[in-house]
């Protein structure tokens, strides 16, 4: 036994031919974490099945976008943890496995990790499990991480250029409006306040076996308004049908993204209609608005992702400067 820089007293045991390392406050706590760790039998409850039985409780609780979100990492976790007991894994093992993924997106690794949290979860509520070893296991840093995607002047040149083309109002919709995808695509005319130059989001389509379904905004800060510019109004209103008709043809997924494709194909256009919606932010940033106003016609619920695209701007004009003075001294 012995304190380590923090005051903790630690202790190494060997228990069953495996070695294993206590910790606790004092050395009487040390000494009765050891005990109850002896007495307590194996479960020999399997990762696998706990994540099955978690997976058939969730399709009963959760909306399916949320589900869409969860089951590629169930799917990994099933395929990494095959055979492996849930009281046989340590946090250190479960940052191991993620480290194993280390080139994804930070953003994937954190799903990673809270679907295997949420499953253990679920055995600690179902099968009186007393410890999670996912609590204390943060994502690896050093992560690949995607840069934000922007429009350059050509691709909105190209947007303004060719709204004749299929998907081409589209796509001119998201640039000057910031919508997502899929608020885009239940968009309804009577979402349109002409008079006031205000369009009303208030709903987002998701495709579940690519067939498009609609669902409330995530948060409250989906449901906003934005602006209606002149120039997307004449385009729009020579189409305008009843009040409760899709400004856009409601397709299946996969019909819609090859759409989306094509025209990038045809066009030229080498952003994506997520892309375009951080262009409408780098114009309300440009145009010297606040970062609150532009939170709320993004319909952020976190101002960190509003910021993060405003440094990002300020980084590429920091750069542009930079060129321009090395280019006029040499």
């Amino acid at each position: 036994m012995y304190k380590d820089q923090r005051g903790f007293y630690r202790q190494s045991v060997t228990i069953n031919g495996k070695r294993k390392v206590f910790s606790a406050k004092t050395k009487k706590d040390l000494m009765l974490k050891i005990a109850v760790y002896k007495d307590t039998p194996s479960s020999g409850l399997l990762l696998t099945d706990l994540a099955d039985e978690w997976m058939e409780d969730a399709e009963t609780r959760l909306a399916r976008n949320t589900l869409k979100g969860y089951r590629a990492a169930y799917k990994l976790i099933c395929q990494d943890w095959e055979g492996v007991e849930v009281d046989k894994i340590t946090s250190q093992r479960v940052l191991a496995w993620l480290k194993r993924y280390d080139y994804l997106a930070q953003k994937t690794l954190t799903n990673y990790l809270l679907v295997l949290r949420l499953i253990i979860d679920y055995g600690c509520l179902t099968y009186g499990l007393t410890y999670n070893p996912c609590d204390k296991v943060h994502p690896p840093k050093g992560t690949g991480k995607k840069t934000r995607e922007f429009p350059s002047p050509e691709d909105i040149q190209i947007v303004n250029n060719n709204t004749d083309k299929p998907f081409g109002v589209f796509m001119y919709t998201i640039l000057y409006t910031g919508l997502r995808r899929g608020e885009a695509c239940a968009l309804k005319w009577k979402d349109i306040d002409w008079e006031n130059k205000r369009i009303h989001v208030s709903r987002s389509m998701y495709w579940e076996n690519h067939i498009p379904y609609e669902k409330d905004p995530k948060s409250s800060a989906g449901v906003r308004d934005v602006p209606l510019l002149d120039s997307l109004a004449e385009i729009l209103k020579p189409n305008k049908g009843k009040k409760n008709d899709y400004v856009f043809p409601l397709l299946k997924e996969y019909d819609l993204t090859r759409g989306i494709e094509r025209y990038r194909q045809e066009t030229g256009l080498s952003c994506t209609p997520h892309g375009l919606r951080h262009g409408f932010a780098s114009i309300l940033f440009k145009q010297g608005l606040d970062v609150k106003t532009i939170q709320y016609v993004m319909g952020h619920s976190q101002s960190s992702t509003t910021m993060e695209i405003y440094i990002h701007l300020l980084e590429q004009d920091k750069t542009a400067l930079a060129l321009q003075a090395l280019q006029s001294f040499i």
